[in-house]
């Protein structure tokens, strides 16, 4: 293995190396990467680094969820030989595969991916070096870290001396900063801020939990806004993900302020009837300014992840990794999204299978192939988190006290708390299809189950008497009690099961969550057409909420109608997407009309509400004008991203949504 490694060194690619050179291949890339990989250039920034620690790619790299990932493009222009390369490729296959455990059908939005929030604040009480007293104990996993984490202050004392090469006042102050980071504890916000940008670049850039509450107690001085600009700016140049306010008002009032047109991160607003008027004119001021944040249901989290077994002390560490997906910060070993179960495509099969002459036959079959679809995936998930023992996760260990205390790796169990986020999507379709079979069918006997059946298997071609039937019809999201309860009961019953079932590392629970980032489309592709009258291959709804298009009433009917179902059970997040004039944030009126709709909400049960403020016409013109839609800035269905970012198919489907 040697001549492999001297050959990688030799081009710069120390993970690799490091890699072929130990026997854990896991933990020596780390270390070799951290020992000798260039440090990311400076260009005079207030902060530094705003980039991930791992950004010199080779032919592995680290990946904050699947631990090392293969690039074969860089391995075939590499200078190995044929030999060398089998060489590498057979150590790095004795791996598990990861996905593999879990079918395609159940990999909805998510195949045993797992996001993260570090805890920086962990770091703000004493020297980088004493932090790692953690893994102060006996055994290989415990001396590891400590090794490891060696690396990590080599890394850091390398970047004092590089900023301590350059003239300028925010050098030498970023330089200084990081000489505090080797010396001792936080004294005042920005070096507080210079651990937290530097501990989210180590972890690779994923998310942050509770900015605001970790920075509260720092004193600040004028100019803290252009942090929070760097930082936005580098969430969006590295594709990272969320970032939780609310704790703090005040210092979450600053982050807002901060906000000059960054396409993230994803904002995550924890609110209830306390949350001042200040900070809500702050996120309604950026979300003036194109910011898109998503509200969460402060209490309600709070509740539900203390029934989970989140202590006391720990419950103000409740964040949101990636789009929304519940976990602690810096405590937790959350699957988000391990997997997902479509509910239109249960439906599908077993209206594919047979035929039935009552409506209650149809829906008991329904309910039950729900349960034995969900059993089946939960085998799959444990199958899956199991097999990924074979993948250490070394610097999230590193980032987790909880696995020095329990001295065990963060993908065998260290963390304190374990979960798995999984996905229920296209409920707003299933309602509306078994609404369609039991008004239109079974009742009103317009049509006959075979008429029905014959329509769809032909994509409702010589259908469009089905279709002038359905028009008349009040779907899900339109406060219609009688469809809205057959939401809840389908909703129950899934969210019953899971609760049934344990992680096979942890012995956690398995949270219920609706998170359809930008999947609705290929969701859709999946299965053919339904009885809503959805064509084959069309998307499915694009959240927890009624299919796009459908929500004919008002706001206030939509939230009335996802908060039957009881959404904060599922604590995972249950995702809801409405479409807004821009007009709502203008004015001291339309604002507190605003707050009132999203607290309602809240006080009904609802979890998590994202709003897209849009200019009807400006948006529906940007479906085909680049230039246009590199203006506007939109919530997808999880995450906040620039209109041009997203394909036409995309941006249409979102402009497509309903506006009031």
């Amino acid at each position: 293995m040697n001549g492999i490694a001297d050959k990688l060194n030799a081009c710069g690619d120390y993970f690799t190396a490091g890699f072929m050179t130990h026997d854990d291949g896991f933990f020596g890339a780390l270390v070799s990467y951290l020992d000798n990989a260039p440090l990311p250039e400076y260009t005079g920034s207030e902060l530094y680094p705003l980039c991930s620690v791992w950004r010199v790619r080779g032919i592995l790299n680290y990946h904050y969820s699947s631990s090392v990932e293969l690039d074969g493009a860089m391995l075939n222009r590499s200078m190995l030989d044929g030999a060398e390369k089998k060489a590498l490729l057979d150590k790095y296959g004795k791996y598990h595969e990861v996905g593999s455990s879990i079918a395609d059908r159940y990999a909805l939005s998510g195949r045993g991916f797992t996001h993260y929030c570090p805890e920086p604040s962990d770091f703000f009480e004493c020297a980088l070096p004493e932090y790692f007293s953690c893994f102060e104990g006996d055994g290989a996993f415990r001396e590891k870290m400590r090794s490891l984490g060696g690396a990590v202050v080599g890394y850091v004392r390398r970047i004092a001396v590089y900023l301590e090469s350059f003239a300028g006042d925010r050098a030498k102050r970023l330089a200084c900063a990081y000489r505090k980071f080797l010396s001792g504890r936080v004294d005042d916000f920005f070096d507080a801020f210079v651990r937290i940008v530097f501990v989210f670049a180590l972890d690779g850039m994923d998310s942050l939990g509770n900015v605001d509450l970790m920075l509260s107690k720092y004193k600040r001085v004028g100019g803290e806004e252009k942090l929070f600009s760097e930082l936005y700016e580098a969430y969006e140049n590295n594709n990272a993900w969320n970032l939780a306010l609310g704790l703090d008002p005040e210092t979450a009032i600053v982050a807002l302020n901060g906000f000059d047109g960054a396409s993230r991160p994803n904002f995550s607003i924890k609110v209830d009837e306390n949350t001042p008027a200040s900070l809500w004119n702050a996120c309604f001021d950026a979300m003036a300014r194109g910011a898109r944040p998503a509200f969460y249901n402060r209490r309600g989290y709070e509740s539900e992840m203390a029934k989970r077994g989140v202590e006391r002390d720990d419950i103000k560490r409740i964040a949101y990794g990636g789009c929304s997906e519940t976990l602690v910060s810096g405590k937790s070993n959350v699957g988000s999204v391990d997997a997902g179960l479509d509910f239109l495509h249960v439906l599908s099969d077993i209206l594919s299978a047979r035929e039935y002459d009552s409506y209650e036959k149809l829906y008991g079959e329904y309910l039950n192939e729900i349960r034995n679809n969900l059993k089946e995936l939960v085998h799959q998930v444990n199958a899956e988190m199991t097999a990924m023992r074979t993948r250490p996760q070394y610097i999230r260990s590193l980032l987790c006290p909880s696995c020095g205390a329990s001295g065990k790796e963060y993908n065998d169990g260290g963390a304190k708390y374990t979960f798995s986020v999984i996905h229920f999507c296209a409920l707003g379709n299933a309602v509306d299809s078994l609404y369609a079979l039991k008004k239109l069918v079974f009742e009103q006997k317009l049509f006959s189950y075979g008429e029905v059946k014959g329509f769809i298997d032909d994509d409702f071609n010589g259908g469009e008497k089905y279709l002038r039937a359905l028009d008349k019809l009040d779907f899900f999201g339109n406060d219609n009690a009688e469809i809205d309860i057959i939401a809840a009961e389908i909703f129950d019953t899934a969210c019953a099961e899971l609760e049934k079932h344990k992680t096979a590392i942890g012995n956690g629970e398995f949270l219920p969550a609706c998170i359809m980032f930008n999947t609705a489309m290929p969701t859709g592709r999946m299965t053919k057409a339904t009885p809503d009258g959805r064509r084959a291959f069309a998307p499915v709804a694009n959240s927890g909420g009624s299919v796009t298009g459908r929500d004919k009433v008002s706001p206030t009917a939509l939230l009335n109608s996802v908060a039957k179902i009881n959404p904060m059970r599922a604590v995972g997040s249950w995702i809801v997407n409405i479409t807004l004039s821009e007009s709502f944030v203008k004015g001291d009126n339309a604002r507190a009309a605003l707050k009132a709709l999203i607290l309602t909400y809240m006080n009904n049960g609802g979890c998590q509400l994202q709003i897209n403020l849009t200019d009807k016409t400006k948006l529906c013109a940007a479906v085909d004008d680049d230039e246009l839609a590199k203006t506007i800035i939109v919530r997808v269905g999880g995450f906040s991203e620039r209109f041009s970012n997203l394909n036409k198919e995309t941006r249409k489907f979102i402009a497509d949504r309903t506006q009031y």
